[in-house]
């Protein structure tokens, strides 16, 4: 890392991440630094799980996710107690960039992933992909998300995979979010016919929108991504893949007299069962000498979340 660079993460909000997300203390003995993982759950309140008040919490985070720092700061200048003109339109601006395809729609799982990534690694986002969207249902090419933070003194690059399949297993989810991974990882081409890892280094370049970040803590960040450049050794890239999916449990926990130690005991066999699958796709599809973090969130129904998050989204 070069000396004193500084990297700013000033949409972090790690107390409201640790109020409404919670992470299993189950920990991942994987064998290899190349494999980590952390696995969450939405706490309960008074045995009942606080899926409104997270749908609440996210779609707070909306605008912070999908438009860029400098646009937001711009229209909190312009807002008075008697004007709020501005952060009304970057309201209707942010709707306006979620896919119009609602019924299938999986934007929310990119948007939870971003704030995981944000808050609890404290990584933060340098590409607003949702800004770059032209309309509603034109996504971008490339990851869902990529963002930057520091082990020790190396350098991070996460490119972020989101998968949020409305199944009572995610080893659907985990096979597609390898794939998509292994695509950035292995510079696969894409359908635009540029190149996978290339494309994201040149949005990177051409859209770099990190929160408070100046033109000289820029040039310096840009540098790792720099095969040139001295910088580039010390950096590395991550494959972050995000899965979320249905647990049935949860429907049995209504009347239980001890709803988190039950759940915590079922919901630590999915996480087993999970990490040997994802382990044992990465060797199958030959990526152990890749970087990955493995996070999961269990939804009671990914279907109904999903309706529930855009009905807020639609009243914010």
């Amino acid at each position: 890392m070069e000396k004193n660079l500084v990297v700013p993460n000033l949409d972090r909000g790690i107390d409201s991440f640790n109020t409404r997300v919670k992470r299993h203390g189950f920990n991942w003995n994987s064998g290899t630094e190349r494999l980590r993982g952390d696995f969450f759950y939405l706490p309960f309140r008074d045995k009942r799980l606080t899926t409104d008040e997270f749908v609440k919490y996210i779609v707070g985070e909306t605008i912070n996710y999908a438009l860029p720092y400098s646009q937001r700061k711009e229209a909190a200048s312009q807002t008075t107690p008697r004007d709020f003109t501005a952060v009304n339109s970057l309201k209707q601006q942010m709707k306006d960039l979620f896919t119009a395809n609602k019924d299938t729609s999986g934007e929310f799982g990119e948007l939870i992933m971003y704030i995981i990534l944000r808050d609890f690694l404290n990584a933060p986002q340098i590409v607003n992909k949702m800004a770059l969207k032209t309309s509603g249902n034109m996504p971008v090419h490339g990851s869902d998300g990529v963002h930057i933070g520091f082990d020790g003194k190396t350098m991070i690059f996460y490119y972020g995979e989101s998968k949020v399949y409305a199944q009572n297993t995610p080893t659907a989810a985990i096979e597609d979010a390898l794939e998509s991974s292994k695509t950035i990882l292995t510079n696969t081409p894409l359908p635009n016919g540029a190149k996978a890892k290339e494309f994201e280094v040149d949005l990177i370049s051409r859209h770099f929108s990190l929160p408070g970040c100046n033109d000289e803590q820029k040039k310096a960040i840009l540098a790792y991504l720099n095969p040139l450049a001295a910088q580039y050794n010390d950096s590395k890239d991550v494959a972050v893949c995000f899965i979320g999916f249905d647990l049935d449990f949860y429907k049995k926990l209504d009347s239980s007299t001890d709803v988190e130690a039950l759940f915590s005991s079922e919901y630590e066999t999915k996480i087993k069962a999970a990490i040997k699958t994802f382990s044992d796709k990465v060797s199958k599809k030959k990526l152990h000498n890749f970087n990955f973090h493995f996070l999961l969130l269990p939804f009671k129904s990914i279907t109904e979340f999903r309706k529930q998050f855009l009905e807020k989204l639609d009243e914010y």
